[in-house]
């Protein structure tokens, strides 16, 4: 009898220990998975011969980093850099010494791209850096910085490859070393390539300058949740990543617009002005929708171009603006009571938050060609500001604009 009450005893400690096992497997499995990323910060910085203020901005990285140790658990940052020749995609690891207690940011090498094998100027070699960022990152959410020149949807060279040949002066195209063709790319390709990794970003935060125009919104229609840039050129310094990456892993979007302002708005900073908005991709469709319609419409008038809030410094420099407030433009013209009724409404959702100040910088204001007023402080008032710019009364551009497939799409 004794036996058997032993043998059942010890049949109950055997069965309680492999009930703990398991709870402890349990746990670890729900332990690593707690502790698995959040989000992949992935920061793109094509050669724009930008290097010593993306050198800055990557050391910004690193103090958000030693400042929030709390959330090094949480996402991954991996960024892409490259001169004129190589390619290379890096990893921030955050690392604490166990002995010393010391912090360190280690940037670790994980993959050369030989520009003679991989264009990151083209669809397929965006593909593939974007693929290797989804495939190392492994998180359920993704979002994207960009760091470099960019003059919105400005076409490429084959698209005004007659005018240069012509030698008229011609604008640069889209994102990149903007006075060098074969380090630019549109924001058409770049839609294209984040679309066919299966993934789409939380948010694409450009910190170029003239990124925030319908035309490119249209572009990464697909490809983000949100567009956060400027309407207008951005100061050398760009975004501040020392409180910006925070805020992107909370979805914050709308502290990085209010601390953009402030920084540039301080006492001392050359650049004095900033105008940052955020665009909400999801309502891009419902805007075509809504321009088809008003583009169809027998009620429109010939819209006076002296009339409308430009925000761009090109004529100083080419003779003509490019960039017009949307929202104004439609109201002027469009005489549809309605249907601005409908505009209206969709300009709030497509427009979630819009900060500006009372003016613009452009550095065309201080050189450029037709520059008359030899201040190097002169600014342009900015009397409306819906969020966004359009192109479409730029007729010195209309060819070039008529290709774009914000134009295809509302035509």
């Amino acid at each position: 009898m004794k036996y058997h009450l032993h043998y059942i005893k010890l049949l109950l400690l055997m069965f309680c220990i492999g009930g703990a096992v398991s709870a402890c497997k349990d746990y670890d499995d729900e332990k690593k998975e707690s502790d698995k990323p959040e989000l992949t910060i992935f920061i793109h910085q094509p050669y724009s011969g930008l290097e010593s203020y993306l050198d800055h901005d990557l050391q910004e990285v690193n103090k958000a980093l030693r400042n929030n140790p709390e959330i090094c658990k949480k996402i991954n940052i991996l960024y892409f850099r490259n001169n004129y020749i190589t390619g290379k995609l890096y990893k921030k690891n955050y690392h604490i010494d166990p002995t010393t207690g010391e912090e360190s940011i280690e940037d670790v090498l994980l993959k050369e791209y030989p520009l003679s094998q991989t264009d990151y100027t083209t669809f397929s070699g965006l593909h593939q850096i974007l693929s290797d960022v989804v495939s190392i990152g492994k998180t359920d959410k993704y979002g994207m910085v960009i760091g470099c020149h960019g003059s919105g949807w400005i076409p490429t060279k084959e698209d005004k490859s007659s005018r240069a040949a012509s030698g008229d002066k011609v604008i640069r195209k889209v994102f990149g070393k903007i006075d060098n063709d074969t380090y630019n790319a549109t924001y058409k390709t770049l839609g294209k390539a984040i679309e066919a990794t299966g993934k789409k970003m939380e948010f694409i935060l450009v910190d170029d300058c003239y990124s925030q125009n319908i035309e490119v919104a249209y572009d990464l229609r697909n490809a983000s949740n949100f567009l956060i840039a400027s309407i207008t050129e951005m100061g050398g310094d760009g975004q501040d990543y020392e409180t910006a990456i925070p805020h992107l892993l909370e979805g914050n979007y709308k502290a990085i617009c209010d601390y953009n302002k402030d920084y540039y708005t301080q006492v001392g900073n050359p650049w004095k002005t900033s105008t940052i908005s955020i665009t909400d991709c999801s309502q891009v469709e419902s805007m075509v929708s809504i321009m088809k319609e008003i583009y169809s419409s027998a009620n429109l008038n010939d819209v006076d171009r002296d009339a409308l809030q430009v925000f761009d410094g090109y004529d100083c420099e080419y003779g003509y603006n490019i960039f017009y407030d949307f929202s104004q433009y439609v109201h002027l013209l469009c005489n549809d009571a309605p249907l601005l009724a409908k505009f209206d409404a969709q300009m709030k959702k497509l427009i979630v938050y819009n900060v500006f100040t009372p003016e613009f910088n452009s550095v065309f204001f201080d050189y450029g060609a037709h520059h008359k007023i030899p201040d190097h402080n002169y600014l342009r008032p900015i009397t409306t500001c819906c969020g966004i710019t359009c192109s479409d009364p730029c007729t010195e551009r209309q060819n070039d604009w008529k290709e774009t497939s914000w134009y295809k799409a509302t035509h």
